[in-house]
């Protein structure tokens, strides 16, 4: 939920109600067939629903191209199916949008009756570097798999094989595939369980590191609560060190560079943290003026976003002029939806209607709050130098924050492109669409946000650094933070120049 609605609209979650149809069974046999008439009903209520409300189905496609996929999905539905191979036809649509703000997810009777205890789990974590899987966070039964070892076919297919299905499920913005091994990373147990399967066991062919014949084991696979536990056990401290780390944190090095780091913009995290988004950057902008501080790294990497006006508010302290942040923000339209019954939030979704308005281009707009507003720059603001770090995981209001400051020349940046793509992206305000059959859920944002930037950029694609850094697998291992070393030796290189060293 962005910060600037009317008051009318907050009002309006309070009476928020859950789908009248959502299935609450309490035992699920995940190997029920659906008719398929009722597949067919639901895929069509999801093409009307997304065509009636989503507000940048067309963005990176023509119109022509959503219905031709659409057609081609539907055309393939010719049989009764089970819920978790219907769910493949659902994200296959909607992960074609580029929309990294539009995901899906199995029902809930599937996930907390199923999925949560019964079905067998791959366990381990992976890292995803240079399109290579990498075994992390060894969570199997057997102990001695050393952590960085690369996997390289799974249960008889290739890893490349299994990112090559796995993939096209997996939402994104535009063409930018960071973000989807992002999500890949951080899931890739659940993610291959719903596209590819959920075998009792697990054979594994992997390479060890720094060796160059092929290991091969045969492991069993594990359902949520075992996995759970034994992470646990195996958990070192300094993992978990990592993990609590608070979302703001401020540094200044001996040498007067300054590093401030932002694991996240949801306020949510940042209060649970016992912090003050902007209180916290007052005070390290106060204290860059006071030190006389040069230079400042802005750490933004797998930061996927949150409060939207924490990052205009970030971007007022890097200039010394008024700005202009998002150019518009636009909806779908100010028609009733059609299948309205279906979605979450239904007042909300009812009151936009009268909140939004028709503009001079046709195009309906959002002009309540401060959002499309002129911003003044922010007292103390840095005058210095500025590098900020990014990769697929900058996501949403990080990748606009990231935007506006290119669009800007404000700093200078190093990592990987942006999960979020330049010119906007689809969020806001979100309903759930809960299909009547399957009771496949679709999360839909309503809004679409327009940055105040140029249309130069290549369509659909991130930020691009101006220093392109890449992961290297044998850094991740030693612990070495390969990109922020950099900018932190070309920093001191730079005010070094002509001293002895």
């Amino acid at each position: 939920m962005r910060s600037s609605f009317l008051w009318i609209v907050v009002a309006c979650l309070v009476f928020h109600l859950s789908p009248a149809q959502q299935h609450t069974a309490s035992a699920y046999h995940p190997e029920k067939k659906y008719p398929l008439a009722q597949l067919q009903d639901d895929f069509w209520i999801l093409k009307k629903a997304l065509e009636e409300a989503h507000p940048g189905l067309y963005t990176f496609h023509a119109t022509s191209e959503f219905i031709s996929r659409f057609d081609s999905i539907h055309a393939g539905l010719q049989e009764d199916q089970t819920e978790l191979d219907f769910f493949g036809a659902v994200t296959g649509l909607v992960s074609g949008i580029g929309c990294g703000h539009t995901s899906c997810s199995l029902s809930k009777a599937y996930t907390n009756n199923y999925e949560e205890k019964q079905a067998k789990l791959f366990p381990f974590e992976v890292k995803i570097v240079d399109h290579r899987v990498y075994l992390f966070s060894n969570f199997s039964t057997d102990s001695t798999i050393p952590n960085g070892s690369e996997l390289l076919e799974l249960n008889g297919q290739s890893t490349q094989t299994i990112l090559h299905l796995l993939l096209p499920h997996i939402p994104g913005d535009g063409v930018i595939e960071g973000l989807k091994y992002h999500i890949l990373e951080k899931d890739f147990s659940l993610i291959y369980s719903e596209f590819i399967s959920q075998p009792e066991w697990f054979s594994l062919r992997f390479r060890m590191p720094g060796e160059e014949l092929m290991s091969v084991r045969s492991l069993p696979g594990l359902h949520i609560p075992e996995i759970k536990k034994i992470k646990k056990k195996r958990t070192s401290t300094l993992s978990k060190q990592i993990t609590d780390a608070p979302p703001l944190n401020f540094q200044l090095t001996d040498d007067k560079i300054g590093v401030l780091t932002i694991h996240s913009f949801d306020n949510n995290d940042i209060t649970a943290s016992k912090q003050k988004f902007k209180s916290f950057l007052r005070h390290t902008f106060d204290t860059l003026k006071y030190r006389g501080v040069n230079d400042l790294v802005i750490d933004l990497r797998n930061n996927e976003g949150g409060d939207d006006d924490f990052g205009w508010y970030l971007y007022s302290f890097l200039t010394d002029s008024a700005f202009r942040y998002y150019d518009r923000i636009e909806l779908a339209s100010k028609k009733k939806y059609s299948y309205q019954k279906f979605f979450s939030k239904k007042l909300i979704c009812r009151s936009l209607r009268f909140l939004s308005s028709k503009a001079s281009t046709g195009h309906i707009e959002w002009k309540h709050g401060s959002d499309t507003h002129i911003h003044q720059p922010g007292k103390n603001h840095f005058a210095g130098q500025v590098y900020v770090l990014i990769n697929g995981g900058s996501f949403s209001t990080t990748a606009e924050f990231a935007a506006i400051c290119q669009f800007h020349q404000k700093a200078i940046f190093i990592g990987e492109e942006t999960g979020g793509a330049y010119e906007g992206n689809n969020s806001g305000l979100f309903t759930i669409l809960t299909l009547p059959n399957t009771h496949i859920r679709v999360k839909i944002p309503l809004f679409r946000y327009y940055m105040a930037v140029d249309t130069h950029h290549p369509t659909g694609r991130g930020v691009i650094p101006d220093v392109a850094i890449p992961l290297n697998i044998n850094d991740v291992l030693k612990g070495v933070d390969t990109q922020k070393e950099y900018v932190i030796d070309y920093i001191r290189r730079k005010n070094c120049k002509g001293c002895s060293r």
